[in-house]
């Protein structure tokens, strides 16, 4: 066969089977950084944005200018098709035991360790091409995701760290979110946009031959399918989604069984991430504080969203917006994250909006003050808007919390005197959550040890 004639037939198969075409090296692309966790537990999520199936066999990880080789420890073979994940694994054997539930490609590699505060990585082909080089943004507290695979774009306009945890292996959290703003994407992969979704009335002591049932409400855009979203109580799973909620709608889930305990249970909706969204805590259920609980509903009645608080209704107004009349319970807490946001017959979204880990931080301490002084926790708001802290806490290395109360102004300073627990001098743990329970912003210093003690703050 003349080298001609063979050419058009490769030609012609790479036409006919597109699997067989190259992909370009610049389709493999980083899309999640897990450089928070401890030295060994580290890993790098990687991804095929392209149209065909690419071979990766012979690539490596670049890092600390150096080739980290990739070695296949779960999986077929070195290719990944179109659209599908992968993780690189700093010790395989310790992510497998971290994550067993991910399901991706797991390649591992090896290296000193991820820099917190950024440092140039890269991916390299077989030809020791770069098809993917840049220096990613700090990230200290949970992973470094991005939001549109298709941009080449590493600034913090495309890059953000997550709200509570990782996505590794699946869809990122910022991506899910930013496609279901512009109503685009899979719905299968979509995650909420933040403070989209919350429990809005609920029944948990039922009148005699009745059920109980839990009742969303939605803010967003566009309908919402919540396949794989669960309901927990303080046991487990009571209840695992799968409708479609629509924008402003309401949707009623019914118990299949009596779970929630008359006298106090906790109640919190996840996402299929894993993602708290929303959580709340009645009765007695001894979370830790029990004084912010809600009063727990008397029999036949139910909680519901009204304003700032939760009411007991005398007439549940269920699958419709709340007209609650009744006197309201002593408190409208919630758990180890506290209240639940404001909503009158529906929840408020405005009010209802998360912030990221950038906008709001722990700026200045006093652990150890002087005589007649006390100690002290400032926080900055570094966003451009107005933020009510109402629900917001601050909590230290026993675990004990300092609701906060009030509003921080662009650019302002916000101080909280004598944090409950106090401060211990010698060193501690301080992290400022937002009334979801995400974790805005956490310090270490002194000699506290969190694992790695390199990184603590003088005291």
């Amino acid at each position: 066969m003349d080298i001609t004639l063979k050419a058009v037939l490769v030609l012609a198969l790479m036409i006919i089977i597109p699997e067989l075409a190259q992909a370009a090296t610049t389709d493999i692309i980083i899309t999640e950084i897990g450089a928070y966790q401890a030295s060994g537990h580290e890993w790098v999520e990687i991804f095929n944005r392209g149209s065909v199936v690419a071979d990766i066999t012979g690539w490596v990880f670049w890092e600390d200018e150096t080739n980290h080789r990739l070695t296949l420890k779960r999986g077929a073979d070195m290719t990944l098709a179109p659209g599908e994940y992968a993780v690189i694994t700093q010790d395989d054997v310790n992510f497998l035991a971290d994550y067993p539930s991910v399901t991706a490609k797991i390649f591992d590699s090896s290296w000193g360790s991820l820099n917190e505060s950024g440092e140039e990585i890269g991916l390299k082909d077989s030809a020791g091409a770069f098809g993917e080089r840049f220096t990613y943004i700090a990230a200290a507290s949970f992973s470094l995701e991005r939001k549109d695979a298709g941009a080449n774009n590493y600034s913090t306009t495309n890059w953000r760290q997550h709200p509570s945890g990782n996505t590794v292996g699946l869809v990122n959290y910022w991506a899910a979110s930013e496609n279901l703003e512009q109503g685009t994407g899979n719905s299968a992969n979509q995650s909420t946009t933040p403070g989209s979704v919350l429990m809005n009335e609920f029944v948990s002591n039922p009148a005699s031959g009745e059920r109980e049932w839990i009742e969303l409400y939605s803010s967003g855009l566009t309908a919402l399918d919540l396949t794989g979203w669960t309901l927990e109580d303080g046991v487990g799973i009571i209840a695992t989604l799968s409708q479609t909620i629509g924008s402003g709608g309401f949707l009623v889930v019914e118990l299949s069984a009596n779970k929630l305990n008359n006298n106090g249970d906790t109640i919190v909706l996840k996402d299929r991430t894993g993602l708290v969204v929303d959580r709340i805590v009645y009765g007695d259920w001894d979370d830790g504080n029990v004084g912010d609980n809600l009063q727990a509903p008397t029999q036949g009645k139910s909680l519901a969203r009204a304003g700032s608080l939760w009411r007991e209704d005398e007439t549940p107004t269920r699958g419709a917006a709340n007209d609650v009349s009744a006197p309201a319970p002593t408190s409208s807490g919630a758990t180890g994250a506290p209240p639940s946001p404001p909503s009158v017959g529906a929840p408020d979204s405005v009010s209802a909006r998360r912030y990221a880990s950038s906008d709001v931080v722990i700026n200045e301490l006093v652990s150890d003050p002087s005589d007649g002084e006390v100690e002290f926790v400032e926080l900055y708001n570094r966003s451009g808007e107005t933020i009510t802290l109402d629900g917001w806490w601050l909590e230290e290395g026993s675990e004990t919390k300092t609701m906060v109360r009030g509003v921080l102004s662009p650019g302002g300073f916000f101080v909280v005197e004598e944090p409950r627990g106090s401060l211990n001098n010698a060193g501690d743990f301080v992290s400022l959550h937002d009334l979801y329970g995400t974790v805005i912003d956490r310090m270490t210093y002194g000699n506290w040890d969190d694992g790695n003690r390199a990184d603590n703050a003088e005291r």
